[in-house]
């Protein structure tokens, strides 16, 4: 329990000094910006690489990868329902950022520190299903949901999976895996040392993306929309935990990977669709501490 207390005191110091260089003007707002590119693009396919074993088809990465899909879908619609009255734009943000995880930034860091080996394969294979579920489908369904011409394409999903890097790195670890084959020794360190910078950068610019400044309606909007992604990690977590038939680490996984922290992204996704209000930032700066503080009471009861 000491460690995890001291785990999560150090990533939320981190993220209080990136909140504090902000608005003491160290950091520019496109700074931001910068570290999220370092970020997904350098130091988290070398954090996964270097911490994930390879990856296995077994029934339990299965479940976990289909558990990532059918969630991103059932929230996706959940914020659908819920600003069924709003405007065609208001309804596709709130499909875009009521579904989806923030595996990158909220996840990874803390099972790096609790459950390095098998526990990153089971982070990689869900956040497989995460990028098929969010980043290819629900993000999709906001599109057409935003533009009524708009219809699903299987060129688009796939156009969209096969730019993203991180999706990239798990099929590279994946077929490393069904090839029986590992990175040689020189290159595991590289990416290694450059990979244990990731916790840090994530931390930094998360504390650089919290913005409090809301007018009501905005305020009453972001809650909402957090209220619900709160709600849904409640009801998966006890589903998961009574009725999932998968050993206990992968349950302990599956809900580090399900806290409430809308994926960042998903800001720029919401500007895409039309929505130019910082709603998409609140929701992002508010839910991102909530999974912080979620993954924190996961991992006391776990570790």
């Amino acid at each position: 329990m000491e460690a995890v207390l001291i785990k999560s005191l150090t990533f939320l110091s981190i993220v209080l000094l990136g909140y504090v260089l902000k608005i003491k003007n160290f950091f520019q707002k496109e700074d931001s910006q910068l570290i999220s590119k370092i970020v997904s693009r350098i130091t988290l396919p070398c954090a996964v690489l270097s911490s994930a074993v390879q990856l296995t088809f077994t029934q339990v990465t299965i479940i976990i990868m289909c558990v990532a899909i059918v969630t991103d879908l059932i929230m996706g619609l959940v914020g659908k329902l819920a600003f069924a009255k709003k405007s065609n734009i208001e309804r596709a943000s709130a499909i875009t950022n009521t579904s989806g995880y923030n595996v990158a930034n909220v996840t990874i860091p803390f099972v790096q520190a609790f459950f390095p080996g098998v526990g990153m394969g089971y982070v990689c294979m869900f956040d497989i299903g995460n990028s098929i579920g969010w980043l290819g489908l629900t993000v999709s369904w906001g599109k057409a949901e935003a533009d009524e011409n708009a219809k699903f394409s299987i060129k688009h999903l796939l156009n969209t999976l096969l730019h993203s890097i991180p999706f990239l790195t798990y099929i590279l670890i994946f077929a490393l895996g069904v090839l029986k084959l590992s990175l040689p020794t020189s290159i595991t360190s590289i990416v290694s040392t450059i990979g244990s910078a990731n916790s840090f950068l994530v931390m930094l610019m998360i504390g650089m993306m919290i913005d409090f400044k809301m007018t009501k309606e905005q305020f009453v909007s972001v809650f909402k929309v957090v209220g619900l992604r709160l709600a849904g990690f409640v009801m998966f977590s006890v589903l998961i935990v009574f009725l999932l038939p998968v050993p206990m680490l992968a349950k302990t996984i599956l809900l580090l990977c399900i806290v409430p922290s809308a994926p960042s992204i998903s800001i720029v996704f919401s500007k895409e669709l039309g929505d130019d209000s910082a709603i998409p930032a609140f929701i992002n700066s508010i839910s991102l501490l909530l999974g912080i503080i979620c993954s924190t009471i996961v991992l006391l009861f776990s570790v």
